[in-house]
């Protein structure tokens, strides 16, 4: 193997010849080199099946071997050993992988110090065939109880193998048969075996095979065989197998099967199960209730289990049978008296609730047999089921009976009734919802709702004017009037809205064709018809005679505001009028002033109609809409004509009342004002609290036809219950919805508020009392639903792996205490149950919860999940009949309950109590029920906190038996232990929790074995590319690991070899070396370890060092000269390396060095590197010389200034060119030879003050290891500035003896204020000599003197100064005249 050495450089030797090698200084060589020798001397030893010690003599001027092994001769299939190739200084190679067994060739040559190779030198040897593994267990054709004996496999060793395949099969052919990959011993067939039956086992075939990787296996081993059987069915214990065996509650129990992950069961109709029921599959305990009860039948059930595989085991063998019945029945409250009660309204069914019913199906039929086309059928919630519902919608009109709302009996007639109960969820396709329950016993009544009195006239009285008028009936919406003649026929048939009727039309009863009948006839508004009452009368056949005083003609006797207010259409009269043949009356709203607008006529009223008498009440419904109206009688002629009119009279129909006396209670009997028993409903002003959906009751109103019910979660009725397209509406004066109702039983309101209800009368459908709907105040009665808990929690034994949960029916629990109020017995039976269970006590939502079921009896064992370990919480609300998706009909939650699930810790086998055993031990354990999997961890160190810094692995297996695939170390104690993972994947306590379990700790050791050293002894001397290590094999090692120490401590070599010896490939250094050689088995941890010494002399040592000296100086450019180190060995190659500060000078390799610019003020020095083959090269450093500076910079090209040279141009600087490359240059103006301060750049802006003198520059040169040069350019001369003079005189004209003034100004571009003399002449005469100073800013002014009388010539000169040219004025003319 090849080794790197930090900061070493190794070269080989010859250990025999070292001192034939020729002294040599590392130089550029000879064209070409003369390989070495082919190696001679080989030889192979073969100590066990997996060492190969290939060797050879060392080969003069060798640095190092290539060694290759091969199975073909002629080496084209290179065998990795650890490559294809192996460079070694030493003249021992071992190969460190297994070889194939059969002929082997090696080959071997040397390489010299330039590359050069030796030929080939070649060798043989052969490899032993892997030895073959023995199975040991199971024995041959065992059989595997299971889940106690796991299908655990293991066999011997076989030496050097790194892994071992094993194959099972259920044929001895071993075609397409399971193979697993372990480096252990031993093994756990993880895959699903399946297990035949009892009669029929399964029998399964293994085979191992070793294999030492890279293709070298060994021959398969014998194959064993073992048998699996199948787990035990389970044995059922309840409900007792008979067929007389009557039972509601359904629960099916078995016990468990060790071993079972889960359990199939299949319910049927009959004993082949050819009729199934129900399957239900993966059920993780033992005992099941159906979430929906089966319908009432004769039931067989079966039960198998799967194991951890998920393979089943056979159905029970024995017939297990119950009988599902239904037997309560309610019983009938009212009308329920015997015979035929006549029943009034209002009408109303209540029967006593019994267990286990959602609802009630009511029957109602007109034969006591309840033929099918007389009966009508309807469901309801409650126990009082109140006819004459319907619903209106949001166009007033009334729908027609819904299916449930058609329960209506007829009356005058017997009817008969009777209930039944209906358990849902239950559904069988074509039927009604639920299991049908018994009816209860038939009760016959005979139905008078419409009660009609006050008829008149009757008894045959003699009237003038037939008006007929009667009571108003209870419920009644209109009337049918029929009058007939003596002979029967029929005279008039007429529907009027209102409680009085007079014949229209233009004849007058004839007392001749008397007497006369009538029959009276109610309807309500869902068309329910009164028993019809007949009554008689005869006819004056005369009119009333007409007043006295015309005034009094047509005037109201009737219908006026002094006789009402009314409630419906009035019974209008008047005075007769002389000579009126008929009349008309026509009605309008009222008015006050002309122009009284009239109602027309329609087909059901009488307005406009033509009256045979002074009397008239209108048939439709126009006058029962409240209000004021004017009336108004028109008398008419026997043509039709109008002869006079009548005062216009006003009348007033009142407003509808509210309704008043509301009530409500469980049932109707406690609302019904006939029942003479003490009644204490809720009423208005109480605290109404009820415990189910109540019956509302209100006082009858005989005026109103039917009353729309509202009820709303919030008092101003913003959000009602049922949808505004179906307000419920009744004819009765009691209600209780019906499942035709969206809500047709009230949802709980377990925050405290209330529900609020509102009764609305109406006349018809188009005449209503006002809306309650987003009102404030309307609200006439609230209660608040709260129904009771659900009582009695219990829960099973929270040490087993299931639970089961228990609670009190809720129909017990609702019949255990009557409603305070009123007394009645609370009726109400689940029709299912939500049960939560949650880790937290707050309960979270969906899929947060730790388990959530809706069932439909009072217990709950899950069926399909495990529970976690720890503090469980739970708690039960029963669900009414509204119950569905969206969460309605969920009512009261019970109080929350508590449990702590501690399931069974896992009971550990073998190894424990501290055994020792070897590394490839299998970890056994006892089968826990309902276990999908187990988790086994193991522990180093006797770590019985169990962290994770000591984990050795953490395996997750689906038997009670594991192998790890690896062998553990040895000279350890270890602790194990194993926890069951449920089918729900939910952990289970560890099999150990503390050193207080009764429980054994899983603890043992893994014993260590001797290793024996061969060679070298301890202490000898060793050449540096030469020593050979080798030791005895250790049973069960499969590997060696290698580690050889340097004498500092570092590690000199490693390796990882299936061999018994090493030979370190690399050469080594003086000093006492350690090694050490560890055997791992198969997964690579020890199992035995020992150690030795070595001493080795390698190393090359200077004992004079190089001295260097400066013959020519020491500054920049001189050269340094070496002489040689003396060494401790001879024929050493030396190399040369120039230092600068102690640091490489690139490329500074020779023997002598030329002093550079970088060099100046630095140490420089020289390292000689010696070479040897086969020894560690040595180093040496010569003493130190300093670089000092050399001579001046010069410029060998002057500088040279260029630009523009007059005031404001710039000029640039050329630097020249110097003696040595990029110098630091500075430069510096001058003017005049004099330095222009701040002027240091490479370009100057010539300013005015430069006006006249000579600009130049100096350039200064500076560089390292040099002294300081400089240069001057040749200077440029900047010219003067130009001047302009301009004057001007005050008077061109002027006196003698008078004196002008002249003004001048002088002008310099880029200057502010211009200096210098001026000169005032009068044309030659120099008149005045001025000086121009800078705080005259180039102006002045000057009085001339007094002049003589004639002409003159002024001008001014203005002379300049060293900067500035001069300049004048132009002449100006001044005349001096008197």
């Amino acid at each position: 193997m090849s080794n790197t050495f930090t900061g070493r450089r190794f070269v080989a030797a010859s250990m025999v010849s070292v001192a034939a090698l020729t002294v040599a200084t590392l130089a550029p060589g000879p064209a070409a080199a003369v390989p070495p020798a082919a190696p001679a001397d080989l030889g192979v030893q073969q100590p066990d099946t997996s060492t190969a010690i290939l060797t050879w003599s060392h080969v003069a001027g060798a640095i190092r071997y290539e060694v290759q092994v091969d199975d073909d001769p002629n080496f084209g299939s290179l065998a990795a050993v650890p490559s294809t190739t192996n460079s070694t200084v030493n003249n021992t190679f071992v190969p460190t992988a297994s070889l194939p067994s059969g002929d082997k060739y090696w080959r071997v040559r040397a390489r010299g110090s330039a590359s050069e190779v030796s030929d080939w030198s070649i060798g043989t040897f052969g490899t032993p065939a892997v030895t073959v593994p023995q199975p040991a267990s199971p024995a041959n054709g065992a059989p595997l109880a299971q889940p106690s004996q796991p299908p655990l496999l293991t066999w011997s060793s076989s030496s050097g193998a790194t892994s071992y395949v094993v194959e099972v099969d259920g044929d001895d052919d071993f075609v397409g048969a399971s193979k697993y990959t372990t480096s252990s011993t031993s093994l756990v067939v993880p895959d699903p075996l399946p297990s035949g039956t009892v009669a029929n086992p399964a029998d399964y075939y293994w085979r191992v095979t070793a294999s030492k990787g890279n293709g070298i296996n060994s021959q398969p081993s014998a194959a064993f065989r073992f048998i699996i059987g199948p787990l035990p069915a389970p044995t059922i214990t309840a409900p007792p197998s008979s067929p007389s065996f009557e039972l509601q509650d359904i629960v099916l129990n078995w016990n468990p099967v060790p071993g079972a992950m889960s359990y199939d069961v299949e319910v049927a109709t009959n004993s082949d199960f050819t009729n199934i029921t129900e399957t239900r599959s993966g059920i993780t305990g033992t005992r099941y209730s159906p979430p929906v009860t089966y319908d009432n039948d004769q039931y067989y059930w079966r039960v198998r289990a799967r194991d951890l595989d998920d393979q089943p085991t056979p159905w029970t063998a024995s017939l297990y049978d119950f009988n599902r019945t239904w037997p309560d029945m309610p019983q009938a409250v009212f009308p329920a008296e015997a015979g035929l009660e006549t029943v009034a309204g209002p009408i109303y069914f209540e029967w006593t609730s019994v267990r286990h019913a959602s609802e009630y199906e009511v029957w109602l039929s007109t034969t006591p047999g309840f033929s099918e086309p007389t009966t009508e059928k309807c469901r309801t919630a409650g126990t009082t089921y109140t006819p004459g519902m319907f619903a209106v919608n949001t166009n007033g009109i009334l729908s027609p009976n819904r299916t449930n709302e058609d329960c209506e009996p007829i009356p005058g007639v017997p009817n008969y009734w009777q209930v039944r109960p209906l358990d849902r969820p239950f559904t069988k396709s074509g039927d009604l919802p639920g299991i049908q329950g018994i009816f209860s016993e038939p009760q016959g009544f005979i139905y008078d709702p419409l009660q009609i009195t006050g008829m008149s006239p009757s008894g045959g009285q003699t009237v003038t004017v037939p008006t007929l008028s009667w009571t108003a009936s209870v419920g009644a919406e209109k009337y049918r009037v029929v009058i007939k003649d003596k002979t029967g026929g029929t005279v008039e048939n007429a529907t009027t809205y209102s409680t009085s009727f007079t014949l229209p039309g233009t004849r007058v009863l004839a007392p001749a064709d008397g007497p006369f009948t009538w029959e009276l006839t109610a309807t309500s508004s869902d068309g329910i018809q009164s028993v019809t009452r007949v009554a008689s009368f005869q006819v004056t056949g005369l009119l009333p005679p007409p007043p006295a005083s015309p005034a009094d003609y047509l005037t109201p006797l009737t219908g006026t505001q002094t006789d009402g207010p009314f409630y419906d259409a009035p019974a209008l009269s008047w005075r007769t009028y002389p000579g009126a043949a008929r009349y008309q009356v026509r009605v309008g709203a009222a008015m006050d002033g002309p122009g009284q607008i009239w109602f027309g006529h329609d087909s059901n009223d009488l307005f406009f109609s033509n009256l045979p008498y002074p009397a008239m009440t209108d048939t439709g419904e126009r006058l029962l809409l409240p209000g004021d109206y004017d009336w108004q009688v028109i008398a008419l002629n026997s043509s039709g004509t109008p002869i006079a009119y009548g005062p216009e009279t006003r009348m007033t129909i009142a407003a509808i009342p509210a309704t008043s006396e509301h009530a409500a209670a469980i049932g109707g009997r406690e609302l019904d004002p006939s029942f003479s028993g003490t009644r204490t409903p809720c009423v208005p002003g109480e605290v109404c609290i009820v415990p189910t959906t109540p019956v509302l009751r209100w006082k009858a109103d005989p005026r109103i036809a039917f009353y729309m019910v509202y009820v709303s979660r919030d008092a101003s009725f913003t959000n009602l219950l049922e949808p505004s397209n179906a307000i419920p509406a009744t004819t009765n004066s009691m209600y209780a919805p019906a499942l035709d109702n969206r809500f047709w039983t009230y949802p709980e309101t377990e925050a405290g508020e209330a529900l609020y209800w509102f009764v609305r009368p109406c006349r018809n459908a188009g005449n209503c009392g006002p809306t309650p709907v987003s009102t404030i105040g309307r609200a006439q009665h609230f209660f608040t639903k709260t129904s009771p808990k659900v009582t009695g929690l219990k829960s099973s034994d929270p040490s087993g792996t299931e639970i089961t949960f228990e609670w009190d029916d809720y129909f017990d629990t609702n019949r255990s205490t009557a409603w305070l109020q009123t007394q009645e017995l609370r009726p109400q039976s689940a029709m299912q149950y939500r049960i939560q269970v949650d880790d937290t006590e707050s309960f979270g939502t969906g899929t947060d919860l730790v388990d959530e079921r809706t069932v439909d009896q009072p217990t709950y064992t899950a069926f399909d999940r495990l529970y976690p370990e720890g503090t469980l919480y739970w708690r039960v609300q029963a669900i009414d009949s509204k119950g569905d998706s969206a969460g309605n009909g969920r009512l009261s939650w019970s109080d929350v309950k508590t449990l702590k699930k501690e399931s069974p810790r896992v009971v550990l086998g073998s190894p424990v109590n501290a055994e020792t055993v070897a590394g490839t031990v299998a970890l056994r354990w006892s089968p826990q029920p309902f276990a999908q999997e187990y988790k086994v961890e193991l522990f180093r160190n006797n770590d019985t906190s169990f962290s994770a810094a000591n984990n050795v692995f953490s395996k997750t297996v689906r038997t009670t038996a594991y192998a790890h695939s690896t062998p553990l170390p040895a000279s350890q104690t270890y602790v194990w232990r194993v926890q069951r993972i449920d089918a729900d994947g939910n952990p289970g306590p560890w099999s150990w929790s503390g050193e207080n379990d009764a429980n054994p700790l899983g603890r043992f050791t893994v014993g260590t074995n001797v290793m024996e050293i061969t060679s070298p002894l301890p202490g000898s001397m060793q050449p540096p590319n030469g020593p050979v290590l080798t030791w005895r094999s250790l049973p069960g090692a499969v590997k060696y690991s290698v580690e050889v120490t340097a004498p500092g401590g570092s590690l000199a070599a490693t390796a990882e070899t299936v061999a018994t010896a090493f030979a370190p490939t690399s050469n080594l250094v003086t000093g006492t070396y350690g090694w050490k050689v560890t055997a791992k088995d198969a997964s690579g941890n020890s199992i035995g370890a020992t150690t030795s010494t070595f001493t080795v002399d390698a190393g090359v040592r200077a004992t004079a060092a190089p001295v260097i000296s400066a013959p020519a100086g020491t500054g920049i450019g001189a050269t340094l000269v070496s002489s040689p180190p003396s060494w401790n060995q001879s024929n050493v190659a030396e190399t040369y390396q120039w230092l600068r500060d102690g640091k490489t000078i690139s490329g500074a390799t020779g023997a002598t060095y030329v002093l550079t610019a970088t060099d100046y003020l630095k140490a420089i020095s020289l390292r000689v590197t010696g070479i040897k083959p086969g020894y560690v090269d040595g180093e040496t450093t010569s003493n130190v010389i300093g670089a000092t500076a050399g001579g001046a910079l010069q410029a060998t090209v002057q500088p040279s200034i260029t630009g523009d040279a007059i005031s404001g141009g710039t000029l640039r600087v050329s630097p020249g060119t110097w003696s040595q490359p990029s110098p630091t240059l500075k430069y510096q103006w001058l003017r005049s030879g004099a330095p222009i301060p701040g002027a240091t750049g490479t370009t100057y802006r010539v300013t005015p003050e430069d006006a006249g003198k000579n600009i130049g520059v100096t350039v200064l040169a500076s560089k390292t290891g040099f002294s300081d040069g400089s240069a001057n350019a040749v200077a440029v001369a900047i010219p003067k500035l130009k001047s302009t003079t301009a004057a001007t005189l005050s008077a061109t004209r002027i006196k003698p003896g008078t004196r002008a003034k002249v003004g001048i100004t002088v002008t310099v571009p880029g200057v502010k204020g211009p200096v210098g003399v001026l000169k005032i002449m009068d044309r030659t005469k120099v008149l005045k000599t001025l000086t121009l100073v800078t705080a005259k800013n180039g102006k002045i002014t000057f009085k001339l003197p007094k002049l003589k009388k004639g002409k003159h010539r002024i001008l001014v000169k203005y002379l300049g100064d060293a900067t500035t040219e001069g300049s004048r004025s132009k002449a100006l003319r001044l005349s001096v005249q008197p």
